[in-house]
């Protein structure tokens, strides 16, 4: 599994896939909710791997925070595995805790598309539920809690689009969370055919 996080992320062009390809390596290996036993089953030179393809694209998902226990690059080589590593991260980043927590949003999300459909509207309102019920980490970096804050007030107004416009965000975590849906889903339709 760091294998395949570090050659997909060494892959990237740009940041703009991270989020979705630290949520959707995992499912490569198994189901969602089969999560933890994967995890626990890499080991130590998975960590270093996925570590590395972090550190050398300078990302901000494992950007330091201040917070006395945060896993440092260098604190997080101490983790004998992936869960573990995760677990530590799911303090303070959603992706990692929907990881954990054996992908809880993905999974409501995927089933509200299958169920609505695969098109604009639908994806809109998947959107707005998430972003009335999560925090979206890549606003809170770029823009801070204020500004997440209104945006959730927002979402539940049901004008969280206009918000985004105007302000010009980039509810990038909550993106991740729609793509590694669809991933899901259309993994899903592949294997009944």
């Amino acid at each position: 599994m760091g294998e395949l996080y570090f050659m997909t992320l060494r892959s990237l062009k740009k940041s703009t896939l991270t989020g979705f390809v630290i949520l959707a390596v995992p499912l490569v290996f198994g189901d969602p909710w089969n999560t933890r036993h994967l995890l626990e089953n890499t080991s130590k030179e998975d960590v270093i791997k996925f570590i590395e393809a972090l550190k050398t694209m300078n990302l901000s998902h494992f950007k330091k925070i201040i917070a006395k226990n945060y896993p440092t690059f260098e604190k997080a080589l101490n983790y004998s595995n992936l869960y573990d590593l995760f677990l530590g991260l799911s303090k303070y980043d959603s992706l990692f805790r929907e990881i954990v927590s054996n992908y809880p949003n993905v999974l409501t999300s995927m089933q509200f598309i299958c169920e609505c459909g695969i098109n604009e509207a639908c994806f809109r309102e998947v959107q707005r539920i998430l972003l009335a019920n999560v925090i979206d980490e890549l606003i809170v970096r770029k823009h801070g809690f204020e500004v997440m804050s209104r945006l959730r007030e927002m979402a539940r107004s049901n004008v969280h689009h206009i918000y985004i416009k105007e302000m010009e965000l980039n509810p990038g975590s909550t993106a991740d969370i729609i793509a590694t849906s669809i991933y899901l889903l259309l993994r899903q339709l592949h294997d009944k055919v």
